[in-house]
């Protein structure tokens, strides 16, 4: 449905958390049968060799978008976000925006969106890209209760490093949303 007046909405969030990555330790069992036929299991736990007891990383994140929705049937959104995991090679940022025209009468919504991100590596020089583009069309059935969704989407991966790598696929999507 096309806005009735114009629509801004801005957005932002922020997470922190602990979370685990593993263990230092390592876990033995060992299974003893006595004359009796009994089973008896043992778990012995010992530290991994020259492993060292660390705190718990935090991963944080934020994020800030914005919306916009016009009566002619236009709307447009964008966001950045970045997120640290507090490990090697855990940084990471990005982008996206998005745009597209609803013709109301036909229930048809053409858009494009392009989405960018990049993680950090620890080695200099050392990255992962992340581009696509996208082209899609939506066919609303009843408003955004129902509706079929057609895209394309062109995939671009490149890692840096020693020598930089670069990936490159496509994806057809054809969906049917529906809630109730």
């Amino acid at each position: 449905n096309k806005a009735k007046k114009p629509v801004l909405t801005v957005g932002a969030g922020y997470l922190a958390a602990k979370y685990r990555t593993g263990s230092s330790a390592s876990t033995t069992y060992t299974t003893t049968e006595t004359a009796a036929g009994v089973h008896t299991t043992t778990a012995t736990t010992a530290k991994a060799a020259g492993a060292t007891t660390t705190a718990e990383p935090t991963y944080t994140a934020w994020t800030a978008d914005l919306y916009l929705a016009l009566p002619l049937g236009l709307s447009a959104e964008a966001a950045y976000m970045e997120y640290d995991r507090d490990v090697t090679d855990g940084k990471t940022n990005g982008y996206y925006a998005q745009v597209a025209y609803l013709f109301g009468g036909l229930n048809l919504q053409p858009g494009l969106r392009y989405e960018k991100s990049e993680r950090y590596g620890s080695a200099k020089h050392s990255s992962e890209d992340f581009t696509s583009w996208t082209a899609g069309l939506n066919y609303y059935i009843k408003g955004h209760n129902a509706k079929v969704n057609l895209e394309y989407m062109n995939k671009e991966f490149e890692v840096a490093g020693t020598t930089t790598r670069t990936s490159e696929y496509s994806d057809i999507t054809l969906a049917l949303q529906f809630q109730f």
